[in-house]
C-alpha cells in the first residue's frame, strides 16, 4: 500500500510539473513575440495576416459583443436491450468575444478578447493575438486581431 501511495504521489507531482511547464513555455513564447506598431500593421496588413504578434496602444472603447456558436460531435452508446449502438450527439459550445478599439499613433485596430476589459478603457495595454483580416464595427472598418489576450 505504501508503494502504491508513493507512486500515486510521484505521478501527481510529475503531471503537475508537466502542466506548469506547458504554461511557462506558452508565457515565454508570448514574451518573445515581435512588437509591431499599429501603423506598421495597418500599412502591411497582408504581411501579418494569420500570424500571432504583439501590439501596444490605448484601449479606446468597446465596439461590439460577438457570440460564436459551434458544435462538438460525441458518440454516445445507446443500448436497445440486445445490442449497443453508437449514436452521434452534437453538443453546442458558445464563445463570447468583446470587440474593443485599440489606438496608437493615429491608427486603430479592433481586437476580440474573451474577457470583459471595460476596466482597462483609456489605459495603455499590450495585446497578443492573431491578425485576422478586417472587422466592420461601429460604422467603421478596422484591421482585426482575433483571439487576442491583454497581457499588461
Amino acid at each position: 500500500m505504501d508503494k502504491f501511495l508513493a507512486g500515486l504521489i510521484l505521478l501527481t507531482v510529475c503531471f503537475s510539473a508537466l502542466i506548469i511547464g506547458a504554461f511557462y513555455l506558452e508565457w515565454q513564447r508570448r514574451q518573445e513575440l515581435p512588437l509591431v506598431s499599429l501603423s506598421e500593421l495597418t500599412k502591411n496588413k497582408a504581411a501579418y495576416e494569420g500570424k500571432t504578434i504583439k501590439v501596444e496602444g490605448v484601449l479606446v472603447k468597446e465596439l461590439d459583443t460577438e457570440v460564436r456558436s459551434w458544435f462538438i460531435m460525441v458518440m454516445l452508446p445507446l443500448s436497445t436491450g440486445k445490442t449497443t449502438t453508437l449514436v452521434p450527439v452534437l453538443i453546442p459550445v458558445t464563445d463570447r468575444y468583446h470587440i474593443y478599439q485599440l489606438s496608437s499613433e493615429g491608427c486603430s485596430i479592433a481586437i476580440a478578447v474573451s474577457e470583459d476589459c471595460s476596466n482597462l478603457l483609456g489605459k495603455h495595454v499590450t495585446v497578443v493575438g492573431e491578425v485576422d483580416g478586417v472587422k466592420n464595427a461601429d460604422g467603421q472598418t478596422f484591421d482585426y486581431m482575433l483571439r487576442a489576450t491583454i497581457i499588461h
